[in-house]
C-alpha cells in the first residue's frame, strides 16, 4: 500500500510539514511538492516527488497527478492545506477511496476563487483551527475529525542548550531584512533554504555580518538560541509559539492569514472541546 503526501505550495513549509505528520503516524511513502530549486536531504522512507515544471495550469497538473497516482499504485492520499489541490486539480480527478485532509489556516476568499469542485475526505485531521468561511465551507466534506497535535514545547531546563544572538529561520533570504534585529552588531545565525552558489555571494554581501547554518528540518534548533525571528507561517510559529526570545513577523501571503494566526496566539493551535486527538504512531488508522 502506498501513501501519497500531497503538499504543493512554495518554499519549504509544505515539505517541512509533510515530513512532520509522517514521522508522528509513523509513515513512509512519497511526498509531493512545487518544484524546489534545491532538495534538501530526506529521511530514507521518504521519497521526494516534485511536480514537474510543465505543470503550469489546471489540465497540465491534473493530468500529471493522475499518472503519478496510476504509476506509484496509491493507495492512501493525504492532503496538506488546500483541499483541492493548489489550483483546484483535486476535483478533476479520480483519488483514492482512502483519502485524508490535514487542514490549517487558509485565506479561503482568495484560495475559493476558481474553485469548481472539493472532494469529500474520510477524515480530517486539524493541526490549526480553520477560519469561520474555511470551517463553513468544508464542514460536510471532512469526514471523522481529529485533532493533529504539532505544537512544539520547550525542552527541559535541564538540557536546553542556550547560544547566544539571534537565530533568524526564513526560506526567503529576499525578505531578510524584515526579519533582521535592530541590533546588528550581536551573533546572527540564518537557516534558511539550500542556497545556490550565486544565492550565497549574494548573501554574503549583502549580510556579512551573517552566518550561514545548513538544517532540514529547523524544529528544535530553535530553543537552543536566546532570541528567535521567523515569519507567521504555521509551521515556526506552532513549532516556537512559547519560545520566550521569539518574535514573529507577519508576512503577506496570498493563501495564508499571517495576522490572523498570531493574534489568536496558542488558542487557535489548541482543539475545540470534545475532538479527539490523533494517536501518535498508528499509521494504519488513517487506512480505515
Amino acid at each position: 500500500m502506498t501513501i501519497l503526501y500531497y503538499a504543493p505550495g512554495g518554499g519549504l513549509g509544505h515539505l517541512s510539514r509533510a515530513l512532520k505528520v509522517m514521522r508522528y503516524i509513523g509513515a513512509s511513502g512519497i511526498v509531493v511538492t512545487s518544484p524546489l530549486t534545491l532538495t534538501p536531504p530526506l529521511p530514507d522512507h521518504i521519497q521526494h516527488l516534485p511536480i514537474e515544471d510543465n505543470c503550469t495550469d489546471l489540465g497540465s497538473l491534473a493530468g500529471w497527478l493522475t499518472k503519478v497516482l496510476r504509476n506509484y499504485a496509491v493507495s492512501s492520499l493525504i492532503v496538506d492545506s488546500f483541499p483541492a489541490g493548489i489550483m483546484g486539480e483535486l476535483g478533476h480527478i479520480s483519488l483514492p477511496a482512502n483519502r485524508v485532509y490535514v487542514s490549517r489556516l487558509l485565506n479561503w476568499q482568495v484560495y475559493q476563487r476558481g474553485i469548481n469542485a472539493i472532494p469529500s475526505y474520510r477524515q480530517t485531521w486539524y493541526c490549526e483551527w480553520p477560519a469561520e468561511d474555511q470551517e463553513f465551507a468544508l464542514a460536510h466534506l471532512t469526514g471523522v475529525r481529529y485533532w493533529l497535535p504539532l505544537l512544539g514545547t520547550p525542552p527541559e531546563a535541564s538540557t536546553a542548550v542556550t547560544e547566544p544572538g539571534v537565530l533568524i529561520i526564513h526560506s526567503d533570504i529576499g525578505e531578510l531584512a524584515e526579519l533582521m534585529p535592530s541590533n546588528t552588531d550581536i551573533p546572527i545565525t540564518l537557516i534558511t533554504a539550500p542556497l545556490t552558489d550565486i544565492e550565497q555571494q549574494r548573501l554574503q554581501q549583502q549580510w556579512p555580518q551573517v552566518t550561514l547554518k545548513h538544517q532540514f528540518p529547523a524544529y528544535a534548533i530553535g530553543w537552543q538560541y536566546q532570541q528567535l525571528r521567523c515569519a507567521g507561517g504555521f509551521n515556526l510559529v506552532s513549532e516556537y509559539l512559547q519560545h520566550p526570545g521569539v518574535k514573529f513577523t507577519p508576512l503577506a501571503r496570498t493563501l495564508d492569514l499571517q495576522q490572523l494566526r498570531l493574534s489568536r496566539g496558542i488558542r487557535g493551535m489548541l482543539p475545540p472541546s470534545g475532538m479527539p486527538l490523533l494517536a501518535a504512531g498508528q499509521q494504519s488508522e488513517h487506512d480505515k
